[in-house]
């Protein structure tokens, strides 16, 4: 809800700014000043393009929890792909960062394979985003749900985002 509720707000404002009448112009004014800060121009465009939107996800965790997973080029077992090419599937993705693997990660997310792929690869370059991470839950629309550590139990951001696992 505080999502829908901050993009109806935003919504209506841009409709004030370009469909109003002179009235607003003075309003417009400001806009245009303010835009010429390079920090304001980059909050405006993360609203408009709803790129900014973070999700609670509870307490605590690593800055990345609840938002955007940013394009990361990763180098794994079966060669170079990205983050954004793991997300192309439309399934949720669990990404193992760690130089060796976890395979309690792999175990836990055994339930969910029918909808979760589970990668290993570490990123291509040093992620600066990706610092003091070792594995992320993506949702398929490229959110982070769960961080390890600090992002909480995963079997229950697993069945939270994913439902419950199915039984072999």
């Amino acid at each position: 809800y505080p999502v829908g509720r901050r993009l109806l707000r935003n919504t209506r404002a841009q409709g004030m700014l370009f469909l109003g009448d002179e009235s607003v112009e003075p309003l417009r004014e400001v806009f245009r000043e303010l835009t010429a800060y390079d920090e304001v121009s980059r909050h405006l465009v993360g609203i408009v393009s709803g790129l900014e939107v973070r999700y609670d996800m509870g307490a605590g965790g690593h800055p990345l929890l609840g938002r955007r997973m940013p394009h990361q080029e990763l180098v794994g077992v079966g060669g170079k792909t990205s983050t954004t090419e793991l997300l192309r599937r439309a399934r949720g993705v669990l990404l193992d960062l760690r130089v060796d693997p976890d395979p309690d990660l792999g175990r836990a997310a055994a339930g969910h394979r029918d909808r979760v792929d589970v990668v290993r690869g570490q990123p291509h370059v040093a992620a600066a985003a990706l610092t003091g991470t070792g594995a992320v839950l993506l949702r398929p629309d490229g959110y982070v749900a769960w961080t390890d550590p600090d992002g909480g139990d995963l079997p229950t951001a697993l069945d939270r985002w994913f439902g419950p696992p199915r039984r072999s």
